[in-house]
C-alpha cells in the first residue's frame, strides 16, 4: 500500500513515544500485579492501589507525552536531522496513544490479578477485533489515518479495559478520570508555554 518511506516515517515517529512509555509502564505494572494479587481478598485496598498507580503514571507520562508533542520537530531535527521531518506529525498523534497505555495497562492488571482471565480473554478479542476493523479502514485513507486510527483504537480500548473495574472494584470511568485528569491539564497547560 505504501512506499518504504512513508512506513519509515511512522516507524521513527512511533518509536520515540513507545520507547518512554513502554519502560515505565511495564516497570510499574510488574510491580503492580503482585500487590494486587496479594490483596484480592480486601477490594477496597485494591481500589486504592490501583487509582496510586493510575494517579502516579498519569504524573509521569503525560508531561514528558505533551512535552515530546509540543517540541516534536525540534526534537527530531537534533536527534534524526531534518531529512525525518515529517516523521512529526506521527510523534505527535502517537504521543496522545501511547499517554493512555498506563491506564489500560493499570486497569488489565486489576482484571488479571483477581483471577478473572476469562474477562481478559472476552476483553482482548473484543479489542483485536475493533483494532483490525480500525487498521482495515484506517489502510485506504492512508499513513497518516493510520496514527489517527491508533488513536481512536487506544481510546476505545481504555474504555474497554476500565469498564470491568466498575463492577469488581467499583471504580467507575467517572472517578478513573477524575484521577487522571489534573495531570492531563497541567500537561496541556505546559505544552502551551513550552
Amino acid at each position: 500500500f505504501y512506499t518504504s518511506t512513508d512506513l519509515s516515517f511512522y516507524d521513527k515517529g512511533k518509536q520515540f513515544p513507545e520507547v518512554a512509555v513502554v519502560n515505565i509502564n511495564s516497570s510499574m505494572n510488574s510491580v503492580l500485579l503482585p500487590v494486587l494479587a496479594n490483596r484480592q481478598d480486601n477490594l477496597e485496598a485494591v481500589k486504592s492501589a490501583t487509582r496510586r498507580v493510575i494517579r502516579m503514571s498519569s504524573y509521569i507520562i503525560w508531561p514528558m507525552m505533551v512535552g515530546l508533542a509540543v517540541v516534536a520537530s525540534n526534537f527530531i531535527t537534533i536527534v534524526l536531522t531534518d531529512k525525518w521531518l515529517p516523521a512529526t506529525f506521527f510523534v505527535q498523534v502517537l504521543c496522545f496513544s501511547n499517554a493512555l497505555q498506563p491506564l489500560q495497562t493499570t486497569n488489565l492488571s486489576v482484571v488479571k490479578a483477581l483471577g478473572r482471565s476469562d474477562l481478559h480473554l472476552k476483553m482482548e478479542i473484543i479489542k483485536k477485533l475493533i483494532a483490525i476493523i480500525v487498521v482495515i479502514i484506517s489502510a485506504f485513507f492512508g499513513v497518516k489515518a493510520i496514527a489517527i486510527g491508533a488513536l481512536i483504537y487506544s481510546l476505545i480500548a481504555t474504555f474497554i479495559n476500565s469498564y470491568p473495574n466498575k463492577k469488581l472494584i467499583n471504580y467507575s470511568y467517572r472517578e478513573q478520570i477524575k484521577d487522571i485528569i489534573p495531570f492531563i491539564v497541567m500537561s496541556l497547560v505546559m505544552g502551551i508555554f513550552v
